[in-house]
């Protein structure tokens, strides 16, 4: 069964019982599995009361969540629908009960110090003291929920272009429009692809045949952070792999590298400008949770995706060569990449 994290965004675990937590070190020790064994911090959390937003353990979950980035979180009964579940067994009469309930579908296994069964209607059963065996169960299930989310593909064709005199979307690299290549190349990739653009490009003749795939821009004059931004209200469920048409050294090779060094973890998997140093935005898986943190800083004023992608967590990858992500913006740089070899000879050496 497939689980809904688009909401909250982030990996979430409920353990559930009847009696209390207060004398129970799993919560505390499957944190600690975690951050030891895979480089992961998640948070613990009382949930009982998550329903209410009064209340003083929602309030903490909310300030964890949009101020301390958690990988996920440990929620000690939290039985909010669509919320993985493992349940204590604390009787037989226990069993029962859970089999009748609401949440019967959420359960993802099951704790018990007693049971000698290790499968219940499919569902493994640990006993409460193998905190090795859970936390590995956990992890390989949220790992597995995290990779399943889909991976769709944004070709940036929508700036103004105003050094470049010309639709940078138009230009002619490869015997076809830059914008439609873009979108060929990630296409290679992503189990969808649009392009996105200003609503008043939509008749541009290099589109014809993707009006389908279109998003025209719903957050306005905040440049790429405006389709990004866009891009996620259509498919909040999505990880996005962006790509700009001014970078037309990035090739299948780089999109590939970028893929196969992906974070699924951090908010954003990038590479890191040889140059400057610093992460390139514009050609960067950014997973759900990205947009969050968009919207804080968008709430500051800063609409600069590299100022924020620098502020987030993110998985910084090497290129091999300093082409890569250079970008044009200049008829003169036009013409130079045209007139000379570069980008064949680029190709041929397999940069990536």
């Amino acid at each position: 069964m497939k689980y809904n994290l688009v909401i909250n965004q982030v990996p979430q675990i409920s353990l559930c019982r009847k009696g209390a937590w207060l004398n129970s070190g799993l919560p505390s020790a499957l944190k600690r599995s975690f951050r030891n064994k895979f480089g992961l911090s998640f948070e613990v959390s009382d949930g009982q009361n998550l329903s209410s937003t009064k209340d003083s353990f929602y309030k903490h979950y909310v300030n964890t969540l949009f101020n301390h980035e958690p990988h996920g979180f440990i929620f000690k009964n939290n039985y909010l629908p669509g919320v993985p579940k493992i349940v204590f067994l604390e009787s037989e009469a226990c069993l029962s009960e859970v089999m009748e309930s609401s949440y019967w579908d959420d359960i993802i296994g099951f704790l018990s110090y007693s049971n000698k069964e290790t499968f219940i209607s499919n569902k493994p059963v640990f006993q409460n003291s193998d905190i090795e065996r859970i936390s590995d169960f956990l992890f390989n299930y949220t790992k597995k929920s995290v990779t399943s989310r889909p991976l769709y593909g944004l070709a940036l064709v929508g700036g103004k272009s105003q050094r470049m005199k010309k639709d940078k979307g138009s230009l002619d690299y490869f015997g076809k429009a830059q914008g439609h290549h873009v979108y060929d190349l990630l296409n290679e990739f992503c189990d969808k692809t649009y392009i996105s653009l200003r609503e008043e490009q939509s008749d541009l003749s290099y589109l014809n045949g993707l009006e389908d795939h279109c998003l025209s821009d719903r957050f306005l004059n905040m440049g790429p952070l405006g389709g990004l931004l866009t891009a996620f209200q259509k498919h909040p469920e999505a990880s996005w792999l962006v790509l700009a048409c001014d970078l037309p050294y990035i090739s299948k090779e780089n999109l590939e590298s970028l893929i196969k060094g992906r974070n699924y973890f951090k908010k954003a998997t990038c590479f890191k400008n040889p140059e400057k140093g610093w992460p390139e935005p514009l050609c960067t898986i950014y997973e759900p949770s990205t947009v969050k943190v968009f919207h804080q800083y968008l709430s500051l004023g800063v609409v600069c995706p590299r100022k924020v992608l620098m502020n987030m967590p993110h998985e910084l990858l090497e290129v091999t060569s300093d082409l890569t992500l250079q970008n044009i913006n200049t008829p003169e740089g036009y013409e130079e990449v045209k007139s000379q070899t570069k980008l064949k000879v680029f190709e041929n050496e397999g940069n990536c």
